[in-house]
Formats: C-alpha cells, sequence, structure tokens
C-alpha cells in the first residue's frame, strides 16, 4: 500500500511540475531537479536544463554534473534486459536478472534530442552528444558524437573556434519556446 501511494505521489508531483513548466519554466526546472533527486538521479552541482520528457532509467546511478543541459526525450538506460533470455538458451539456466551499469555526464556537457544514452556510459566534461545518437562505452573528453552507432566526429575546442570564426551566432532577442502539437 505505502509503494502504491509512493508512486501516485511522485506522478501527481511530475504532473504538477508540467503545470508550472507552462507557466514558469526556471521554477518547474528546479521542482524537476528535486523530483529526479528523489528518485536517485545524483547531480553534482546544478545542471542547466533537463527536458521534461526525458527518461531516466532508476535501475543503476546516474551522475549529472553541474552545468549539462539534456534535452527533450532523451533516454538514459542502465539496465540490459537480453542477457536473461540469452543466458537461457546458451547457458540452460536462467541467471535472472538484467546486467546494471551506471551512467555519467560530465559538466558542460550537451546532449542532443532523442538521444539514448546505454548502461555503463560515461561522458566526459564539455562533450556534444548530436541528436538521435546512440552511445556507449567511455567518450573523451572535449568530444563531439553523432551516429548511431555512436563516433567521435570531432573535439569540441576546434569547433568553438570555427564558430566564432565564422559569426555565424545570431542573438536571441525574444523568449525561445518549442511547439509541440499534440
Amino acid at each position: 500500500m505505502k509503494s502504491l501511494l509512493s508512486k501516485l505521489f511522485f506522478i501527481l508531483f511530475k504532473k504538477s511540475i508540467l503545470i508550472v513548466h507552462y507557466f514558469y519554466n526556471k521554477k518547474s526546472q528546479k521542482y524537476y531537479y528535486y523530483f529526479l533527486s528523489k528518485n536517485g538521479i545524483i547531480f553534482s552541482g546544478v545542471p542547466q536544463f533537463i527536458g521534461l520528457s526525458s527518461t531516466f532509467d532508476n535501475h543503476g546511478k546516474i551522475t549529472i554534473e553541474k552545468n549539462v543541459v539534456i534535452s527533450e526525450e532523451v533516454l538514459f538506460l542502465t539496465h540490459d534486459y537480453s542477457v536473461v533470455n540469452i543466458s537461457k538458451e546458451f547457458l540452460q539456466n536462467d541467471c535472472g536478472y538484467p546486467w546494471i551499469n551506471d551512467i555519467h555526464v560530465g559538466e558542460n556537457s550537451f546532449i542532443g534530442i532523442k538521444a539514448i544514452i546505454l548502461p555503463g556510459t560515461h561522458i566526459g566534461k564539455n562533450s556534444i552528444i548530436g541528436a538521435g545518437a546512440v552511445v556507449k562505452g567511455k567518450i573523451p573528453e572535449n568530444s563531439i558524437v553523432i551516429g548511431n552507432p555512436a563516433r567521435i566526429v570531432g573535439d569540441t575546442s576546434t569547433w568553438i573556434q570555427q564558430k566564432f570564426a565564422s559569426q555565424v551566432q545570431v542573438p536571441i532577442t525574444k523568449r525561445f519556446e518549442m511547439i509541440k502539437i499534440k
């Protein structure tokens, strides 16, 4: 009964965050960090932004450092259940539990929309993970990673120098909102 009430509380809490987000985005982020920390996400510093539609697996430990931006619909998986089914066939026994490994996201990193972060991933600081990338393993600091499967295509220090040299950036002068049609 207690776990049922706990689940109901967290569902209602997340829905209230969405309502607050509609009126005041900055305040909803604070509530969302609180909600995630109560559900096992470890924050070492304050992230800059975490999309409310991102999904965090609660089997393993997920650590997020300061100034991280996590776009919408990013999926963090800390478990792999496929090993249970395969073990039945090849080992003639059921291991009964999934493979679980932690995820770490380094400071000042950016994770693009709909990226999938697989178990055992360690993203170094100042890294960029492209939209839709499927990331596994150790990503060195200052890396730009794209694709499925993800591969390193550059480093952020060179990329940022090229961006500033080309002066392509245009400042945003009005409030920026993503439009979502349901």
